[in-house]
């Protein structure tokens, strides 16, 4: 028979246990794989395990065993794992991948679930606890014309144009093609407009801004924030005259409102090449660039990208 004081004891035990573990959770401790028995020399790094909304995650792993197949899920979204080229390298398989934080997730702990087959058949699945914070986005009001209003409610012409640019952000190069930091892609150019912006035409809640936007002038040169191939030069009745580049593991320029191509598609370009001219085509108000970055199909904040030299290493 259990007494009183047992039951109170075995209570409190498990009480402590559950606090415990709460607390490991709360410091960011729990970082336990759900599979106790890590491959040996298995490496997972995270650059960080906060970020705010619109920013990167860079993970990199290292295997003695080559990985065949891998998976990532962050939310609902799944990002893949990208080979070095000089992998192995001293007997050790190289690999990496950028998660984008997207700019509409909620700030709260989201986990991200990693799961690797090798190239002896065995598996390997664990999860990481990452927090999104909140970028704190703010309102920003434009006054459209009438016309132009009603383009930003035409949902046929919007759903349109993102199937597209959709199709193309979805295939991209599985080799890195940069090495160096991203530039802007106007120099001399003045931001405009932030990323993550809730936006508001005539007063009307719309989009909230997917990218950076720089004033200058019509006819100023626009150039490759980086070395990329062009994926896409279009035409579009949103956006406008629009360039997308591919710069390799799942990492995407777009450049918006284009007055007028200076390149073809399919082309190489190289980092700091010019690939256009600033002008005020689809919903602007006047002249100036839209750049955009999309990691895996995930919008991202392109400033980012300019001083952060854990994302080339």
């Amino acid at each position: 028979m259990m007494h009183k004081f047992d039951i109170i004891g075995s209570v409190f035990q498990k009480g402590l246990i559950i606090t415990v573990c709460l607390l490991l959770c709360f410091l960011g401790l729990g970082n336990i794989p759900i599979h106790a028995s890590q491959p040996d020399g298995l490496s997972i790094i995270l650059s960080h395990n906060h970020l705010k909304q619109g920013k990167t995650l860079k993970i990199t792993v290292e295997s003695p065993k080559k990985i065949t197949k891998s998976a990532f899920q962050m939310s609902k979204s799944r990002f893949r794992l990208f080979e070095h080229t000089d992998s192995p390298k001293n007997g050790v398989y190289r690999y990496a991948t950028y998660i984008g934080i997207s700019r509409t997730w909620q700030p709260q702990m989201l986990p991200i679930w990693m799961t690797f087959t090798f190239a002896d058949g065995s598996k390997y699945r664990t999860r990481y606890k990452f927090w999104v914070e909140d970028a704190q986005f703010q309102e920003e009001h434009i006054k459209l014309t009438e016309q132009k209003q009603k383009l930003t409610r035409d949902k046929k012409v919007i759903n349109e144009e993102n199937r597209k640019m959709r199709r193309v952000l979805e295939r991209y190069s599985a080799v890195r093609l940069f090495k160096n930091p991203f530039i802007k892609p106007v120099p001399e150019g003045y931001i405009t407009s932030q990323f993550g912006k809730k936006r508001m035409y005539n007063g009307v809640p719309a989009w909230s801004h997917s990218g950076v936007d720089y004033g200058k002038g019509f006819g100023t040169p626009i150039l490759a924030a980086n070395d990329g191939i062009v994926v896409l030069t279009g035409e579009f009745t949103v956006h406008g005259n629009t360039i997308v580049l591919d710069h390799g593991w799942g990492v995407n320029t777009v450049y918006n409102h284009l007055e007028s191509f200076t390149v073809s598609q399919n082309a190489v370009v190289r980092r700091g090449e010019q690939i256009g001219t600033m002008g005020a085509t689809g919903v602007s108000t006047g002249p100036h660039l839209h750049w955009g970055m999309v990691i895996q199909n995930m919008r991202v904040n392109p400033l980012f990208w300019l001083d952060r030299k854990f994302l080339y290493d």
